[in-house]
């Protein structure tokens, strides 16, 4: 029992150095200057659904990401170093789909970072090859299980779904 409590703490302290460290990183390619970026590419890899029924969810998370990266590469990159994007499609829900694109985003294209997967399905196979290889990634998949296998590399971006339940049932009027 207490190396739960333990665990969970250095996770949960993990998670905060992790956003401090992410926040710190957003106001220094905000502060860089409107220089080209140079210096090797920081990689980053997108799991998302290009192709089958969550499609359109695809499109619009590719187009946010894109203009994310390119407004900060025209403020200067991170450090003086640019933004570049590599995209896999996990088909949304499919895991084996998603375990294969997470898989070549890590092995193939060298990634250091990820966004997705996004589905609850599709992030729970590739939770152990995220922490094999030590690339940090964050997700909206809201199943609880999730962040209940208390991987150091996997941060949620949303309630999960217990969660927002309760809150939800705590707002209804009875």
């Amino acid at each position: 029992m207490c190396q739960d409590s333990r665990s969970t703490s250095i996770s949960t302290a993990t998670r905060r150095a992790v956003i401090a460290g992410s926040a710190a990183l957003v106001a220094t390619s905000r502060a860089a200057s409107a220089a080209r970026p140079s210096g090797k590419p920081i990689r980053i890899g997108v799991s998302a659904p290009l192709t089958a029924q969550f499609a359109q969810d695809g499109a619009w998370m590719k187009n946010g990401v894109t203009l994310a990266a390119r407004q900060i590469n025209e403020r200067g990159g991170i450090k003086g170093r640019p933004v570049k994007l590599y995209f896999e499609d996990d088909q949304g829900p499919n895991p084996t789909a998603a375990a294969n694109a997470v898989t070549k985003l890590v092995t193939e294209d060298q990634v250091v970072a990820m966004l997705g997967p996004h589905f609850t399905p599709a992030m729970l196979p590739s939770e152990p090859i995220l922490a094999r290889y030590k690339i940090p990634a964050l997700t909206g998949a809201t199943g609880p299980v999730v962040t209940q296998q208390h991987d150091p590399y996997v941060f949620r971006m949303r309630l999960n779904d217990a969660i927002g339940t309760a809150a939800l049932l705590f707002a209804i009027p009875v």
